[in-house]
């Protein structure tokens, strides 16, 4: 049997816990392997439960420990590898084969997710300060059981700018690595033809929780940009949440054709603003991948985004590819003054997007590594 062990998972409760993780296993059982979930949390009491017909666990590294000594599990994914999870795993004889799937949280140094700082009061120093020991610590505790383990590893990322930081951070070697993008669905995501009147529509949907998803730069953006004369010809939709998001979005909500919501979406609803909209406003200060940027631009939309760590991995076209704002802004004045472009722009890129991060290039090839088929 195959277990993935998570830091978090969906339930009827909390249907956007590691979302991404949930398609992974539903794309095993489709492929009829035998798979469990638990979820490894200090101090988490030992619950089980089903979602979507996922068998679920629930627990402590003593309640790991308990799991993988009473169930006959040959292989591990782990998702988020954590120092609970690390706890359990000692404390077992048997060996495993450990698939460690890396996100970039748990691989990164504090120093390497320094965006801009919200150290403003006391507390929220210490609280600053109390992370940035528990990251060096983390990280050190995994280097140690990965020098020391005897389970046979392997190692996922989803882009050769996140396998390059685990390596060094991680001190693991390339050779134990495999890129795996993760999957867009091309079918929930698929491509709806553009035509040239989409590029004057602008969407951004966006956490507004970290400076790490630049939207004062999207705010900055939309502000140069006021200062042409065709913005009145443009309609832009900004939808997010966090605690950012009133402080940002009252840099625009000025303008009328600034369509401004507060709120989550299904991906329903991400996919009818995707149809209805036909630029992505994206830009980003990290991201090992981008996700809801690859999933715009497989429904077709053209994204403005940074040129910065993974991003041109998926983003290949040098022309909508920017260094700063102003440079986001020249980027599409000139997908204005060519309309064609842009149309040859959203075919191409959701082709590519498409080819990359489908369901053969990623669910099938991480199973085929994973179960050996």
């Amino acid at each position: 049997m195959i277990l993935v062990l998570t830091n978090n998972y969906p339930s009827e409760d909390n249907l956007y816990a590691n979302g991404f993780v949930h398609t992974r296993v539903l794309g095993y059982l489709k492929k009829g392997i035998e798979v469990e979930v638990f979820v490894c949390k200090k101090n988490m009491g030992q619950t089980t439960y089903t979602y979507q017909g996922v068998s679920v666990v629930t627990g402590s590294a003593n309640d790991l420990k308990t799991y993988l000594e009473e169930h006959q599990v040959e292989k591990i994914c782990i998702h988020f590898l954590s120092p609970e999870m690390i706890k359990g795993m000692d404390r077992v004889k048997k060996q495993f084969d450990l698939f460690i799937f890396v996100h970039g949280n748990e691989a990164l140094f504090w120093y390497e997710r320094l965006f801009r700082s919200t150290t403003s009061s006391i507390h929220n120093f210490l609280v600053y300060c109390h992370n940035a020991v528990f990251n060096t610590l983390s990280i050190f505790n995994i280097r140690r059981f990965l020098r020391k383990t005897k389970n046979c590893l392997h190692f996922i990322t989803v882009s050769e700018w996140m396998m390059r930081k685990t390596c060094k951070n991680w001190k693991v070697d390339e050779s134990r690595f495999t890129i795996i993008p993760n999957y867009i669905n091309e079918e929930v995501f698929f491509s709806k033809r553009k035509s040239e009147a989409d590029r004057l529509k602008i969407l951004s949907i966006r956490p507004y929780s970290s400076s790490k998803y630049a939207n004062d730069m999207s705010m900055d953006f939309i502000q140069k940009l006021s200062q042409y004369d065709f913005f009145s010809q443009l309609e832009i939709k900004i939808v997010g949440k966090g605690n950012m998001f009133a402080e940002l979005t009252s840099k625009v909500s000025m303008f009328p054709n600034v369509l401004i919501e507060n709120r989550f979406l299904n991906q329903e609803q991400i996919k009818s603003y995707h149809d209805e909209y036909g630029i992505f406003l994206c830009p980003t200060r990290q991201d090992a991948q981008g996700v809801s940027m690859c999933e715009a631009m497989s429904s077709g939309l053209v994204p403005l985004t940074l040129n910065n760590t993974a991003i041109p991995e998926f983003v290949k076209e040098q022309e909508i590819l920017s260094c700063d704002t102003d440079d986001m802004v020249q980027k599409f004045v000139y997908l204005y003054n060519h309309p064609s472009l842009y149309t040859e722009l959203s075919e191409k890129i959701s082709k590519e997007i498409q080819e990359q991060c489908g369901y053969e290039k990623t669910i099938t090839k991480e199973i085929q590594l994973v179960a050996g088929e």
